[in-house]
């Protein structure tokens, strides 16, 4: 964020030459209501020109200086927009990844439900045919016993 306070810097910086510029065509136009002899106006004319001359200087330096902001600033926002497309494309293939889990573990859980219902299934056959074998056991046993005290007498 330095560059911003180049930039603020050079703006104000601009506008105070720009102010000296006007500044001075005001002294320009002063100076030709003045009717000066040869020697005074070609002194005026050579201090003008230095002036003149350090505007220029300081102008191309902004303008220079402005450049390299806005060069830094362009490479800022291409590199920038780069992350945002590197962030997007791993958010993307994690958000894929992700779903694809997903559905894989719906999928094992469906299968597990199948094979869960289908052991209770046989797991309550087999209670109750458990449960028809004791009742002919006891049956059975009654039955035998019956027998016995029927032999024994």
């Amino acid at each position: 964020m330095d560059w911003k306070k180049e930039f603020e810097e050079l703006s104000e910086i601009w506008k105070q030459n720009k102010l000296m510029i006007d500044q001075l065509n005001l002294k320009i136009e002063d100076l030709k209501d003045y009717t000066l002899t040869a020697d005074e106006n070609i002194i005026k004319y050579k201090q003008l020109q230095k002036e003149n001359n350090v505007l220029n200087h300081l102008l191309k330096q902004y303008e220079s200086t402005l450049d390299i902001i806005m060069k830094k600033f362009r490479l800022q926002t291409i590199l920038i927009q780069k992350e945002k497309q590197s962030f997007k494309k791993d958010f993307i293939l994690k958000l894929e990844k992700e779903q694809f889990e997903n559905e894989e573990l719906r999928q094992e859980n469906k299968e597990l439900k199948e094979k869960l219902l289908n052991f209770v299934s046989i797991t309550r056959e087999l209670l109750k045919e458990d449960d028809e074998t004791e009742s002919l056991v006891v049956k059975l046993q009654t039955e035998n016993e019956t027998l016995r005290k029927i032999l024994s007498e």
